[in-house]
């Protein structure tokens, strides 16, 4: 009897022994580890081809921009560009940073009664009436939207009385907090001036740091705009023609001088969103369409 019981420890031991060193050569941590980093790398190669591939397919495609820039929310992933660099002229792009100025400046709750100075009829216009009092907040959503050229210089009037400091210098001023490094402001509206331009980059920068005021988002889905002031009603269409055709669309804002020729600014609802900037193009809508197209393609 004892000789069997010490056979049966003998066996017990071996099978402990055995199992021990099995677990030692394959552990499961260094198994989880080696899985775990194998397809970040692939992820990262993936990520990389099909990045060229994006840029391939947009290459080979009738893109009027002369300049444009897309990439990922969040992240910053460029997916593709041409010509990010080159300063240009950059038309109603440029009230992106007066509304931003305002909003960090002054107080868009204001009331605020307008003056001759504010009054300009180059469309898009609200058709200010001097004497009227109104919100200061209606006259950011109103650039915003609709690209009013009255609210914008009126909105310049109001931040000069405000503050006393002139709108322009504090827009230059916060480019160059912003490291806009290619960006210079001449006029709060975008008219075409040698100086005032940006580019891409520098866009995409201010579009980084707009993304933590709700009202740029509060106003990216809207067709029209209009409010009631002390004397009457003002109404302005969008822009942005765009978000009434594709509902994965979101507005930031669009431009157009002769200089400038088209530009505009979208959001694409792909997880994440996807950011295109296009600048100085002949077809500025084409362009979005054409891009949009490949990316959904892009994020299947």
């Amino acid at each position: 009897m004892k000789k069997v019981f010490l056979i049966i420890i003998l066996v017990l031991s071996t099978f402990i022994v055995i199992y021990s060193l099995g677990n030692t050569a394959y552990s499961p941590s260094v198994e989880k580890s080696s899985i775990r980093a194998l397809p970040e790398e692939l992820t990262v190669k993936d990520q990389a081809l099909n990045n060229l591939a994006l840029q391939s397919q947009l290459d080979e495609l009738n893109i009027r921009s002369k300049s444009y820039l897309v990439y990922e929310e969040g992240s910053g992933q460029i997916l593709a560009q041409k010509s990010p660099d080159n300063p240009i002229s950059v038309a109603s792009l440029t009230k992106l940073m007066t509304a931003l100025v305002i909003i960090e400046g002054a107080d868009i709750d204001d009331s605020y009664t307008v003056t001759s100075e504010g009054l300009i009829l180059i469309n898009p216009v609200l058709r200010l009436q001097q004497g009227d009092t109104v919100n200061v907040k209606d006259l950011v959503k109103s650039i915003l939207i609709g690209s009013a050229n009255d609210a914008a210089l009126t909105l310049g009037v109001y931040y000069k009385q405000a503050t006393g400091q002139d709108i322009i210098e504090a827009m230059n001023n916060k480019a160059e907090k912003l490291e806009m490094h290619a960006t210079r402001y001449n006029n709060p509206i975008g008219f075409d001036s040698d100086t005032n331009y940006s580019n891409a980059n520098d866009i995409r920068k201010l579009l980084e740091y707009l993304d933590q005021y709700p009202i740029f988002q509060e106003v990216s889905r809207m067709n029209s705009y209009s409010f009631t002031s002390a004397r009457t009603t003002y109404n302005i269409e969008a822009t942005n023609k765009l978000i009434s055709r594709f509902s994965d669309l979101e507005a930031v804002k669009t431009g157009f001088t002769n200089d400038a020729a088209g530009a505009m600014v979208v959001k694409l609802r792909t997880d994440p969103k996807t950011v295109i900037i296009v600048l100085n193009s002949a077809d500025r809508e084409g362009d979005i369409i054409q891009i949009r197209r490949q990316l959904l393609d892009f994020y299947k």
